[in-house]
């Protein structure tokens, strides 16, 4: 069966393995989008790009198109298969389930025509590089290509860009090419990058502003955080809390409570994530109350008050062409707590109902400094996962009401109406 999104690109129906059949019946590959719920960009495919008739066109000629969420059904076991690392990811397969090609990121609908085209040529076809790595192929031309591979698909580039800079005679490796290379590529503390980044500090502080430079260590410090949650690596995050407290300076007001997030969400120690986040927003939010003891507080002037003014807080992004940034902006109080209940809206988050009501006093705190159609989301969403349904709904037809008002169409209101729908 196909289902069509707005009538272009017509997506095969049922299981993984069924479309994988329908592409050897038709002599086809299968094209598979690896998409989540939560992400815009995502979501920016399906909307501008999914729906153009020259796309469709060329992807149903071509291919068994196959749409998976990486967070449910067979999304996870796809998800690992593939390595996937980033949403959404194109990948393009052949009916034995070996991956061809493979693309990330939001694509234009000309990009996304072109990608196609080098799917189906087997010279431009990204496997063979893989295929290269995999073979052992260690040659300083060909792993400076498949860095840039690995970096345009947000893949980690850990091990290769090791392997990379020991091909370089001594003498090359503080370079100025390399130093750029290094600011670019270094992704883990724990890597021979890092330690030349490190021993080459006094010469990449005079090719980058401060902020560059100490964005990129705040940015390689988090990956860090991440990788050594994932391994529950304890000893791996103690190392990193100094590192982190050298160069944040003044971009985050906290320290370890940004990196025991990290670290906390992804070993799954969900109770020490929130031991550590209400404690961080006793201190520095709510002026040494509890979040319980500010929500009893009947006074919401007082209340409001506590939240002000926004606070200073950074922002990391990555970018394929560029290298990594930090962004310094002003959120508000309540939005930084709110931020941190989405956490565990996420489909893959199994935490106990009293870690989750935990989040759910967070929304409704941040809802008592500050109205803002996120928070109804967030909060609807939360409400839903704890079994509290008619309150879900209920919430989720205010943040409705509320974004008519100011005029916000978001995907905020796309996803509390789809939570009203599937009621």
């Amino acid at each position: 069966a196909l289902v069509t999104v707005k009538a272009q690109i017509s997506f095969f129906e049922g299981s993984f393995n069924e479309a994988l059949k329908q592409a050897e019946k038709q002599q086809k590959k299968v094209y598979l989008d690896c998409y989540t719920s939560w992400c815009g960009p995502c979501k920016m495919m399906e909307k501008n790009v999914f729906t153009d008739s020259a796309v469709g066109n060329t992807y149903n000629k071509n291919f068994i198109c196959f749409r998976v969420d990486m967070e449910k059904g067979e999304g996870p076991e796809l998800q690992k298969r593939y390595s996937v690392q980033a949403f959404p990811t194109h990948l393009f397969i052949n009916s034995n389930g070996e991956l061809l090609h493979r693309s990330a990121g939001y694509q234009s609908s000309s990009q996304f025509i072109n990608i196609a085209a080098d799917a189906n040529n087997s010279k431009k076809q990204s496997a063979g590089l893989e295929n290269r790595y995999k073979n052992g192929e260690r040659s300083e031309l060909f792993l400076k290509e498949y860095l840039q591979y690995l970096k345009r698909n947000f893949m980690a580039t850990d091990e290769a860009f090791d392997l990379y800079l020991k091909t370089l005679p001594e003498n090359a490796r503080n370079s100025e090419e390399t130093i750029k290379m290094l600011v670019k590529y270094t992704e883990n503390t724990r890597t021979y990058a890092y330690q030349l980044l490190t021993e080459n500090d006094a010469k990449a502080r005079k090719l980058y502003s401060e902020k560059m430079y100490h964005g990129k260590h705040l940015i390689t410090i988090h990956m860090s955080a991440y990788i050594a949650g994932k391994d529950k690596d304890e000893k791996w995050l103690f190392e990193l809390i100094p590192l982190y407290n050298k160069y944040a300076k003044n971009a985050s007001r906290y320290i370890t409570t940004e990196l025991y997030s990290v670290y906390f969400k992804q070993s799954k120690e969900y109770k020490r994530l929130n031991d550590s986040l209400e404690n961080h927003f006793q201190h520095n939010i709510l002026h040494g109350k509890t979040v319980s003891e500010t929500l009893d507080n009947k006074d919401d002037a007082a209340i409001k008050k506590l939240f002000e003014p926004k606070v200073k807080t950074s922002t990391y992004y990555a970018s394929a062409e560029n290298n990594n940034m930090l962004k310094i902006n002003y959120i508000s109080k309540a939005n930084e707590m709110v931020e941190q209940a989405k956490f565990y809206t996420l489909a893959d988050v199994a935490a106990e109902k009293q870690e989750l009501q935990k989040a759910v006093n967070w929304v409704e705190l941040a809802l008592k400094a500050e109205e803002q159609v996120f928070y109804y989301r967030v909060y609807a969403q939360l409400l839903n996962k704890i079994g509290e349904n008619e309150k879900a709904i209920s919430t989720a037809q205010i943040g409705i009401a509320l974004a008519k008002n100011k005029k916000h169409n978001t995907n905020d209101v796309e996803d509390m109406q789809l939570l009203i729908d599937q009621k």
